[in-house]
Order: C-alpha cells, then sequence, then structure tokens
C-alpha cells in the first residue's frame, strides 16, 4: 500500500493489497477497497462514501482521477473514473467501463462493462412513477 500522510481512512474502513490513495483522499465506515488482484488508484482528494465497494479482477484495476466524489453504498469494479466526477449514491460502474472527466452519475445507475462515457455529461436512471 502507498497511503499518502493526508490520506484518511476511517477505522471500520478495509483497504487491501496494491492500494494507492493520494492527499487528502478519503474512505469512509464500512468502504471495502481490495486491491488483492490488481492495482486501485485513488488520485488527490478522492471521496469513498460510506459502504462502498472498489474490486478488481487479475487483468483489471481501478483507477479514479482527482477531487471525484464516490457515494454511498457504490460498486465499482475494474474500471476508470476521470477528475472531478460524482458518482451518485448506489452507482454499479463494471469491468472496463470508462467515465470521463467531470460526469455525473446519478444515484441508481449501472454502467455496464466496456461502456466508454468520456465527454462531461451527465447520466440518469429512467424512474417510472
Amino acid at each position: 500500500m502507498n497511503i499518502h500522510k493526508t490520506a484518511f481512512i476511517h477505522p471500520l474502513a478495509t483497504a487491501i493489497g496494491l492500494v494507492e490513495m493520494g492527499p487528502y483522499s478519503s474512505l469512509w465506515p464500512g468502504t471495502v477497497v481490495r486491491a488483492d488482484m490488481n492495482q486501485i488508484v485513488l488520485g488527490k482528494g478522492v471521496n469513498i462514501q460510506d459502504n462502498s465497494t472498489l474490486h478488481t479482477d487479475s487483468s483489471r484495476g481501478i483507477t479514479i482521477g482527482d477531487y471525484t466524489l464516490v457515494g454511498h453504498n457504490t460498486m465499482l469494479h475494474g474500471c476508470k473514473i476521470g477528475r472531478g466526477c460524482l458518482i451518485g449514491i448506489g452507482s454499479i460502474v463494471l469491468d472496463e467501463a470508462e467515465i470521463g472527466d467531470g460526469a455525473m452519475i446519478t444515484a441508481g445507475c449501472m454502467i455496464r462493462g466496456g461502456k466508454k462515457f468520456l465527454l462531461e455529461r451527465w447520466l440518469y436512471k429512467k424512474t417510472e412513477n
């Protein structure tokens, strides 16, 4: 692990394996960051909120750009998230997905594996009334 001295890992969060945390990044209660099979890199000021899971496999790591916020109960698996993004509460981002700089993913979205959203944009889940 390579954890910057200003990064924060809550006592009830877990970081395992090849985890790199940039300055002022944070992991909050119940969060699990499992880099036992590949690397997970969190940039400067990245905030991973409560009960989120970041997981890799042998062929795909995770990279999250500076100043990105990952909301509560989010699942990230083998993906790349750009700089200055918001990943909403309860969202799922799967293997080989790429989210571009400045994107905002609203709560409950699923980004399927291999999808690439490289322009700044809003992605939202359709809801029925």
